[in-house]
């Protein structure tokens, strides 16, 4: 049937009444609370506002909106009215258990030490090798709905320059890092060589020292160049970056080269070069030795030993795709299931975490 003049004008002063009820609304709430009125509603008030709104209709309730979005307005008419379940997701994935969610928060709360916080790629990456399989922007969703700020700090471990650059799988980087060894006026300046191997990140430490001498660098060459034992030999490594450290001595350069392990040295000032061994050197300071004060040099080389077979087997890294460099057999088990136990390296500094079958 078609529509009279008096029936369209009655649609447009019923539509206009709408509107008005619902602006007047709006102005009375932030009359009531100021600016920030969405802040303080009580369900009474979310009542009234999504039955005007539902009443006005969810389009054109968009064009006059300031209080919340509309979206807010049909969460409100279905939660607190309507009482209807939200509608299923067509496809997609399944939602995240509240097993997982629990585990997802303990491993956060429990890891928020300095820059070491686990952050959301470290705890899917912990997840992962027990078998759970959730992505870093799920986890980020379960911290931000439970209040639990981002670990900004940690760092993503970008090596992007340095893996473009580099592409022999046979690459191995030395490097120096000092440690303060002592308390107060009697610290002392410990040196720290380490060698990693660019394709697997597969670490060693060569020595801990507090005057790494012309001997001491020949005995380190001896070691790292010895046959079948040696670290340059276990990786099949092609050649030795260096920089231009003075520790790096002819003598030591030259024992290398002869064991044929050609050896290259790093432009001046120029430590991204390296970025390898300065990104491993980032991870085991805040992971280790900015946790505790170190007394004697024997107790870091220990240390440091046990964090390495944390390193190699038990820690996600993420140039990796969130596998250890010595990855072990992958869990069989992908179900949400099971009781996550807290497992301590290093005297408790590192918490690695193994899920037991319920």
């Amino acid at each position: 049937m078609p529509i009279s003049i008096r029936q369209l004008t009655d649609r447009r002063l019923e539509k206009s009444r709408a509107i008005v009820a619902y602006l007047t609304a709006e102005r009375d709430l932030f009359q009531r609370f100021g600016s920030h009125a969405d802040r303080h509603l009580d369900d009474d008030d979310r009542r009234r506002m999504a039955r005007i709104a539902h009443d006005l209709g969810w389009r054109r309730v968009g064009r006059h909106a300031r209080l919340v979005t509309v979206r807010t307005l049909r969460r409100w008419w279905r939660t607190l009215i309507s009482q209807l379940a939200p509608a299923a997701s067509r496809g997609g994935r399944k939602p995240t258990s509240p097993d997982v969610v629990a585990v997802v928060i303990r491993l956060a709360k429990e890891n928020s030490m300095g820059n070491d916080a686990w952050g959301r790629r470290r705890i899917a990456g912990e997840l992962k090798r027990e078998g759970v399989d959730i992505s870093a922007s799920t986890v980020k969703r379960i911290l931000a709905r439970h209040g639990i700020p981002p670990a900004t700090t940690r760092g993503s471990g970008w090596d992007g320059p340095v893996a473009a650059a580099i592409s022999d799988p046979g690459t191995v980087a030395l490097d120096f890092t000092t440690v303060a060894i002592g308390c107060g006026n009697e610290a002392q300046d410990h040196y720290v060589l380490a060698a990693i191997h660019q394709s697997s990140r597969q670490v060693e430490i060569l020595g801990v020292t507090d005057h790494p001498d012309e001997a001491w660098m020949a005995q380190i060459a001896r070691n790292l160049t010895m046959a079948e034992t040696g670290f340059l030999y276990r990786m099949n490594a092609t050649h030795v970056i260096m920089d231009r450290d003075t520790k790096f001595t002819d003598q030591f350069r030259h024992s290398i080269d002869q064991a044929h392990f050609p050896t290259l040295r790093l432009p001046p000032r120029s430590p991204q070069a390296n970025g390898y061994m300065e990104r491993w050197f980032r991870t085991v300071k805040t992971n280790l030795i900015r946790k505790a004060y170190w007394l004697d040099a024997e107790a870091l080389w220990q240390a440091l030993v046990l964090y390495l077979e944390h390193y190699h087997t038990e820690r996600p890294h993420q140039g990796l795709g969130n596998d250890p460099p010595v990855a072990g057999p992958p869990s069989s088990d992908k179900t949400d299931g099971g009781t996550f136990i807290r497992h301590q390296r290093v005297g408790g500094l590192i918490n690695v975490y193994r899920r037991e079958a319920a």
